[in-house]
């Protein structure tokens, strides 16, 4: 969610041991619960890309050898 709210640099800011739920939460201005329902999930990617989420992860994530991602396990676009 964080990347689909383009707000990962924001996150990295103030990450100082908050949760991402926590920090989507407040951000959203709903509680930490709320965000982790399956029913405000299902909605909120129906208005977000995942994939697209999942891929700007990987990217921007520090990665180490033999660490892999969601996004490892997508097929390509044809």
């Amino acid at each position: 969610m964080i990347h689909s709210l383009n707000l990962y640099n924001q996150y990295q800011k103030v990450k100082s041991n908050k949760k991402p739920s926590i920090f989507v939460a407040e951000h959203l201005k709903k509680t930490s619960a709320k965000i982790k329902s399956a029913s405000f999930i299902k909605d909120f990617y129906q208005n977000h890309d995942l994939r697209q989420s999942l891929i700007i992860h990987k990217q921007k994530a520090k990665s180490e050898k033999n660490i892999y991602f969601l996004a490892d396990l997508l097929k390509p676009l044809v």
